[in-house]
Formats: structure tokens, C-alpha cells, sequence
């Protein structure tokens, strides 16, 4: 979506995070397993590292194979 759509998301986080913090539901946090924040964040971390790298060397594939981490 572009920058408009990155600007709204932006926003919309900032939003409900300020909305948990008013509302004291910080808390709840301890309910969520540690290895699960770490899995998901090592998921995203991974996702984002694999759909940038065509613009880092230079490629000029326009969309990457599903089966790229096998290879």
C-alpha cells in the first residue's frame, strides 16, 4: 500500500498501544509464553531478511520462489 498504508498501520499501532496502556492490560503479557514472542519474532525477522534481499544485490527477480529457504 505504499506510504500512505505503512503512515496508517503506523498510526493504528500507536493507537492501541496507548488504548492498552490506558486500560492497564500490560499485564497479560506474562500470560504469553517467552518462546512464542521469540518464535514469532524470529518468523517476521526471517520474512522481512528474505523479501529485501533483492533490492540489497541487486536482483532483479520480481517475486521468490516458495520453495527459497529449501534452496
Amino acid at each position: 500500500m505504499g506510504l500512505n498504508g505503512l503512515t496508517i498501520a503506523t498510526f493504528i499501532a500507536g493507537f492501541i498501544m496507548v488504548g492498552f496502556g490506558l486500560a492497564k492490560l500490560g499485564n497479560l503479557l506474562k500470560f504469553v509464553p517467552y518462546s512464542l514472542i521469540v518464535g514469532f519474532t524470529s518468523g517476521i525477522a526471517l520474512i522481512i531478511f528474505s523479501s529485501q534481499m533483492n533490492d540489497f544485490f541487486g536482483l532483479e527477480i520480481s517475486k521468490v520462489p516458495a520453495d527459497f529457504i529449501d534452496k
